[in-house]
C-alpha cells in the first residue's frame, strides 16, 4: 500500500506539467512477467521517473542507477524502494579508480536476469548531448542478453521532452532539484491544474528481430536506430495559463568548436598512444579521426583504462570521459592539451561579484610588508567582495579575514618556523596563505606534481613537517599513484580542521571578525613572504626563499606597465607552487584589491571558458597551452567579456596568438618572461604595445646584461646572450648551502644568471631564445635532466651491468626541449623503456619525468673535461 500511494503522488505530479501517452505496456502485461530487461532512450533528466512510475504499477523493476543519485535523500530513498543497483559514473575523474565496482555490478544484473527479476538499464548510461540518441561503445547490453539469453528484452522509447528544461537542449546539462524547485513558484501561479501540459510519449516495443546474438556494435546501432526512428524536435511549451498551447522551437545548442589537429604531436608520443589503443582495441590500424567507440569499438570500461594508463605514463587528468571522443583527442591528452573537455554547469554566481566598480586604475600602495597592504585593502573595503570559486562562493575582505582568524589558534600552536601549503588555486589556497602569513609563520609552498622523491626534499630542507591540503586532493593524488604517506610529514586536510572548530571556536572568530583589523597585526610578520622550489641543472629542487619587499618591488613594476582597473576580475588558474599562480593571482590581487575567480585545473578548457563568462573575468594569466585550451574549448562569445591576456612561462607559439585572436578578437594579448628567483616577472609587453613574438621590456627596477655563454661577458646588443639580471626584486640566493650559486660579478656587482638565451632589439625589447640549463618544461612543471640520469644511473639493473670501454653507460637529453619535448635515454646497455620508467617511479618522481625512447648507442660522446657532451647528443637527435 506504501509503494501505490508513493506511485500515486509522483503520478499525480508529474500530471500537473506533462501529458502523457503510454503506448504498448499492456501488451507486454499479457505476454508474461518473467526476467524483462527493459532498455529505454534518455532525452532528459526527467525521463527515468515517468518510466519508472509507468513500469513500477505493474511490474517490480530494479533500476541501474549513478551511486551518486542515493546520496540525495529524496532520489536515495525512491531508489532504495526499487531496489536500485548502484554503480560509480565512471566518466567523472574522481570516480576512476572504482571500475572493479562496475563489473561487481554487471554480474549482480546478470545473477537478477536469471533469477526472473526485471531490470531497467539506459543503454547510454547519460542525456542526450544532441537530438539523437548516441550509445558510443557501450558494452551492458551485449554482455546481459548474451549471458541470459532467455531474458525478454523490452524497448522504451521516450520522444516530446527534449527541449524542455530538464533536457540539454539549452546548452549545458541541467540540475535536476534546481530546474525543479524553480517550477514550484510557476506551479502555483497557474493554480496547479491549469498550467500548460508538455505531450510526452512512451512507447514500449519486444521486436523479433533484435539482434540478440550480434556484435555489439550490431546491437548498439539497431537500438540507435530505433530510438531515432522517431524525430526529437527541441521546443518549448508556455509556463503560464496565459500564454495559451503554442510551442515555440528551440535552436540547437552552441556546441564548442576546438581544434583537434594532432599533426604536431611528437612521434614518440603518437607512438605510444597508438600502440595502447591498439592494444585494448584489437584495430590494427590507428588514425587521428577514428572514434574511440564507433570505429574502435571502445566502452567506458576500455576508455577508463586508457585513462589509468594515460595518467601512469604522461601524469595527465582527464575529469571527464566524453573528453574523448576520437583518437586525436586521446593524443592531445598526452600532451595535455584537452581541447573540449565536456562542462557541466556551475553553481550561480553571488551577486555581490558583479557590484560596479570603478574604471580607475589600480594603484600601487608602498607598505613594508605584504600583511600591511593587504590589511589597508581590507580595512578600506571590508564588505566588498573580493575572491570566488565554486567550493565556497563569493567571500568578502570580512569574511575572508574571519576565516583567517578561525585558523590562526590552529596555526599558532605548531612549533615549527614553517607551515607547507598544498592546494590548488582556490579561495582556500588563498585563505592558508593569508592565515599562514598573519600567524607568523613561514608559508612553504608544495608541489605536488612532482612526486613524493621531491615533495620530502622540499620539507626537509624547509625544517617543514606540517601540511595544510584537503582530503580531496590526497585521495585525487592516490588515484595517480602518488602516495603521500611516504613522505614524513603530518597532513593536515582543511576539511578536518574546519570540522575540529567547535561552535564557540566560529562564534569567536566571527565576533574578532568584526573588527579583524585590531586582531590582525602585522608587526609579528615572518621576513619570508613565500617559499618556493625550482628544478635547474641539480638533481633536486632547489629551495627559493622570496622576501615581502622581493614581491612588494616585483608588484609595483607590474603596476606600472601593466593598467589594471578597479572593474577588473581576473581569472585564478595556475597552482600556488608556481610562483607566478603565488604573487599573480594571489598576492597580486589581494595587495591591489583586484576581484579574483578560481578553479583548481589549468587543464579544464571547456570549464575554465566557463568561468570567464560566468565571472565576466576581463584579465586571464596563464601558460600558453593552457590558454589554448580555453580559446579552442569556448563557445562562441563567451570570452567576450576578456580584454587583457597574458602569457608566460613558456614561448607562446604562433597558432595560439592566432587562436586568441580568433577566438578574442577584442583582447590583447601580452608575452612576459619570468623566472622564479625573480619574483617572478623580469619583462613584460605592454598592453599599450604588445608585440607578440617577443617578451616585452625588463621590469622598471631591474638592470640586465646578455653576455657570452662560456666567457660570461657583455656582448654587443645585436647579439644573442645569456640573461643576468639584478634588483630588489631578485633573491638572495638558494637555502641549500651545497648549490652553486646562480649568481655571476660584472664590475663589481652581483647579476643572477637565469640560464636563458635572448636577444635584444633596437627599441629594448628581448626576444627569447631559448634555455641553456639542463631541463626542460613538461606539463608546467621544469624536468630536471640530471636528476633523471642520477636515478636511472643509480640502478641496480646498471650497477650490476658489465660494459667494455669507459665513459658514461647513459645520458638524458629531449628531442624539441622549447616545444613538446619528449625525454630520450641514450644507452650502452640494453635496457626496456617500462623497466626504467618504473625505476623513475620508484625512486618517488612523478610521470612527467618518464623517458619516451630508448636510444642504443655504442659510446656515449664526451668533453675533453671527460664530461658528457650533450651538444653532440642532441646534433644526433636533430639528424
Amino acid at each position: 500500500m506504501f509503494r501505490s500511494f508513493i506511485l500515486f503522488i509522483l503520478r499525480t505530479l508529474l500530471r500537473l506539467r506533462y501529458r502523457i501517452d503510454i503506448k504498448g505496456l499492456d501488451r507486454i502485461r499479457r505476454d508474461g512477467k518473467v526476467g524483462m530487461l527493459f532498455l529505454p532512450n534518455h532525452p532528459a533528466l526527467v525521463d527515468p521517473l515517468i518510466v519508472n512510475v509507468a513500469l513500477q504499477q505493474h511490474f517490480s523493476v530494479r533500476p541501474l542507477a549513478d551511486r551518486a543519485q542515493a546520496d540525495h535523500p529524496v532520489t536515495g530513498f525512491l531508489l532504495n524502494k526499487m531496489q536500485a543497483l548502484l554503480i560509480p559514473d565512471l566518466s567523472q575523474q574522481s570516480n576512476q579508480g572504482e571500475r572493479g565496482d562496475v563489473a561487481e555490478a554487471l554480474q549482480l544484473m546478470e545473477r537478477s536476469l536469471e533469477q526472473g527479476e526485471h531490470l531497467l538499464v539506459y543503454p547510454a548510461g547519460r542525456i542526450y548531448r544532441g537530438p539523437n540518441e548516441e550509445l558510443r561503445g557501450s558494452s551492458a547490453v551485449d554482455r546481459l542478453v548474451k549471458a541470459v539469453p532467455e531474458a525478454r528484452v523490452v524497448l522504451v522509447r521516450t520522444s516530446g521532452l527534449w527541449g524542455s528544461r530538464f533536457s540539454r537542449a539549452h546548452g549545458d546539462k541541467p540540475h535536476f532539484f534546481k530546474t525543479l524547485l524553480a517550477m514550484l513558484p510557476k506551479l502555483l501561479v497557474n493554480g496547479l491544474v491549469f498550467m500548460p501540459k508538455r505531450t510526452v510519449t512512451v512507447e514500449f516495443i519486444e521486436e523479433a528481430d533484435f539482434p540478440r546474438q550480434g556484435s555489439r556494435q550490431e546491437i548498439n546501432g539497431y537500438l540507435e536506430t530505433f530510438y531515432n526512428e522517431v524525430a526529437q524536435p527541441a521546443f518549448t511549451v508556455p509556463d503560464y495559463f496565459w500564454q495559451g498551447n503554442q510551442t515555440r522551437e528551440l535552436p540547437a545548442p552552441t556546441q564548442a568548436q576546438f581544434s583537434s589537429d594532432a599533426s604536431h604531436i611528437p612521434a614518440a608520443t603518437r607512438q605510444l598512444v597508438e600502440e595502447k589503443l591498439k592494444e585494448i582495441s584489437g584495430h590494427h590500424k590507428i588514425k587521428d579521426d577514428m572514434t574511440l567507440a564507433y570505429d574502435l569499438g571502445l566502452d567506458s570500461l576500455a576508455v577508463m583504462e586508457f585513462l589509468t594508463w594515460l595518467n601512469e605514463e604522461f601524469s595527465v587528468d582527464v575529469e571527464n570521459l566524453d573528453a574523448l571522443q576520437r583518437v586525436s583527442d586521446c593524443l592531445l591528452a598526452a600532451r595535455g592539451e584537452g581541447l573540449g573537455f565536456s562542462a557541466e554547469p556551475l553553481k550561480p554566481v553571488a551577486d555581490g561579484w558583479f557590484d560596479q566598480r570603478s574604471d580607475k586604475t589600480l594603484a600601487f600602495r608602498q607598505a613594508d610588508n605584504l600583511a600591511e597592504l593587504i590589511l589597508y585593502q581590507a580595512k578600506n573595503n571590508p564588505d566588498q567582495v573580493i575572491v570566488a570559486d565554486q567550493q565556497g562562493g563569493a567571500k568578502t575582505w570580512r569574511q575572508l579575514l574571519t576565516g583567517v582568524l578561525a585558523l590562526q589558534p590552529l596555526l599558532r600552536e605548531i612549533e615549527e618556523d614553517s607551515i607547507a601549503i598544498m592546494l590548488p588555486s582556490s579561495v582556500a589556497a588563498c585563505l592558508c596563505w593569508l592565515a599562514v602569513v598573519f600567524s607568523g609563520k613561514r608559508p612553504v609552498l608544495l608541489n605536488w606534481t612532482t612526486g613524493e622523491r621531491y615533495m620530502s626534499h622540499a620539507l626537509e630542507q624547509t625544517g617543514t613537517t606540517r601540511v595544510l591540503t584537503s582530503a580531496l586532493l590526497i585521495e585525487k593524488l592516490r588515484t595517480r599513484g602518488v602516495d603521500v604517506g611516504k613522505v614524513n610529514a603530518v597532513w593536515l586536510a582543511m576539511e578536518n580542521l574546519v570540522g575540529q572548530l567547535t561552535l564557540v571556536d566560529k562564534l569567536k572568530a566571527r565576533l574578532k571578525g568584526q573588527f579583524f583589523s585590531f586582531f590582525l597585526s602585522t608587526k609579528k610578520i615572518h621576513d619570508t613572504a613565500a617559499v618556493l622550489f625550482t628544478s635547474g641543472s641539480e638533481a633536486l629542487p632547489k629551495s627559493v626563499s622570496l622576501s615581502h619587499r622581493n614581491i612588494l618591488t616585483n608588484m609595483d613594476d607590474m603596476t606600472q606597465v601593466i593598467p589594471l582597473k578597479e572593474s577588473d576580475r581576473l581569472l585564478g588558474m595556475l597552482p600556488p607552487f608556481h610562483s607566478l599562480g603565488l604573487s599573480g593571482t594571489i598576492v597580486m590581487p589581494l595587495c591591489l584589491g583586484l576581484r579574483t575567480a578560481y578553479y583548481p585545473n589549468p587543464t579544464d578548457g571547456a570549464i575554465l571558458a566557463q568561468h570567464v563568462e560566468a565571472y565576466r573575468c576581463s584579465v586571464v594569466v596563464g601558460t600558453p597551452t593552457f590558454l589554448a585550451a580555453i580559446a579552442g574549448s569556448a563557445h562562441e562569445n563567451q570570452l567576450q567579456s576578456l580584454r587583457m591576456i597574458f602569457t608566460g612561462a613558456e614561448k607562446c607559439p604562433e597558432a595560439t596568438y592566432q587562436l586568441l585572436a580568433e577566438r578574442c578578437p577584442q583582447s590583447i594579448v601580452c608575452e612576459g618572461y619570468g623566472v622564479t628567483e625573480c619574483s617572478p616577472l623580469v619583462s613584460v609587453n605592454s598592453p599599450n604595445n604588445p608585440v607578440p613574438g617577443t617578451i616585452g621590456q625588463v621590469m622598471p627596477s631591474m638592470d640586465y646584461q646578455l653576455v657570452h655563454p662560456e666567457t660570461l661577458q657583455p656582448l654587443p646588443e645585436d647579439q644573442a646572450g645569456i640573461l643576468v639580471v639584478r634588483g630588489p626584486n631578485v633573491f638572495n640566493g638558494y637555502l641549500e648551502k651545497s648549490v652553486k650559486s646562480p649568481f655571476i660579478v660584472l664590475d663589481g656587482k652581483a647579476w643572477y644568471n637565469t640560464g636563458d638565451l635572448v636577444r635584444r632589439n633596437k627599441q629594448g625589447g628581448l626576444t627569447f631564445c631559448g634555455r641553456l640549463k639542463r631541463f626542460v618544461k613538461l606539463g608546467g612543471e621544469m624536468i630536471s635532466l640530471p636528476a633523471i640520469e642520477e636515478i636511472i644511473a643509480s640502478a641496480p639493473e646498471l650497477q650490476s651491468r658489465s660494459v667494455e670501454g669507459d665513459g658514461p653507460l647513459i645520458a638524458v637529453e629531449a628531442i624539441n626541449p622549447d616545444s613538446h619535448a619528449e625525454l630520450v635515454l641514450f644507452s650502452r646497455v640494453p635496457l626496456e623503456r617500462e623497466q626504467v620508467n618504473q625505476v623513475i617511479r620508484d625512486a618517488g618522481l612523478s610521470p612527467l619525468h618518464n623517458i619516451r625512447q630508448i636510444r642504443m648507442v655504442d659510446e656515449i660522446p664526451v668533453l675533453g673535461t671527460g664530461k658528457t657532451n650533450y651538444r653532440a647528443l642532441r646534433e644526433m637527435l636533430a639528424e
